[in-house]
Formats: C-alpha cells, sequence, structure tokens
C-alpha cells in the first residue's frame, strides 16, 4: 500500500498499473491516473489485515487539490500472486477534516491550523 501512494506521489503511474490486478483494472489507463493536479499531504495506515494470499489495507491519504483538502478514505483489498501483492478493488468511504487543534493529517507534529489547512487560503 505505501508502495502505491508513494507511485501516486511522484506520478509513477506505470508501477500503479503493473501493481493492479489485470483482472480488476476495468480498462484503467495511464492517461487516466495521470488526471489532475493533485498534491499529497500524507498518508495515515489505520488497519491491515492478511490472511494467507489476500490482504486488507484501510487507509487515508489526504491531498489538496483546488485549494480544497480531501482524502481518499478506502479498504482496499489486495491478493498475493507469484510472490507479489496486487490491489485488486477498495470500498470508498467517507471522512472529514481534522478540527482545527488535531495533529496535521501530514503528520509535521503541528496542529492542522497552523499546517496544511493554511493551504486552503
Amino acid at each position: 500500500m505505501r508502495s502505491r501512494y508513494c507511485a501516486f506521489v511522484v506520478a509513477q503511474f506505470e508501477y500503479l498499473l503493473v501493481t493492479h490486478h489485470p483482472d480488476y483494472r476495468q480498462g484503467l489507463t495511464i492517461e487516466q491516473l495521470a488526471q489532475g493536479n493533485i498534491h499529497w499531504l500524507g498518508l495515515q495506515v489505520i488497519n491491515t489485515k492478511q490472511l494467507d494470499t489476500t490482504g486488507e489495507v484501510t487507509f487515508k491519504a489526504w491531498y489538496i487539490d483546488d485549494k480544497q483538502i480531501d482524502a481518499i478514505y478506502e479498504q482496499s483489498r489486495f491478493v498475493l500472486q507469484q510472490g507479489r501483492w496486487f490491489y485488486t478493488e477498495g470500498k470508498q468511504m467517507h471522512t472529514k477534516l481534522p478540527e482545527r487543534n488535531e495533529p496535521c493529517i501530514c503528520q509535521s507534529g503541528k496542529k492542522f491550523k497552523q499546517c496544511c489547512a493554511k493551504l486552503t487560503y
């Protein structure tokens, strides 16, 4: 999961396709993955579970797009094949922004109001 998040951050869209199980791509292309002008702020892994050749990761991937902070909050499913993990599908969930005095989503150690919240002005 962390490697896929990093691939989004550094725009390695080919890696995202290679680690996405072919049976679940549904026509997904590098061009589709490259759309938008997103600035990634941080990844919070909330829970992981592994059973033999399947796994689940629940995470929040925070980003800013057009001065709006949001997150991909997902429970992702993975399958292990030939020693490699492949993303299959995910269940999208909704989340809310942290309160002003909560820790920042980028894990800077600052309060949200003193850090990433300033990016929305």
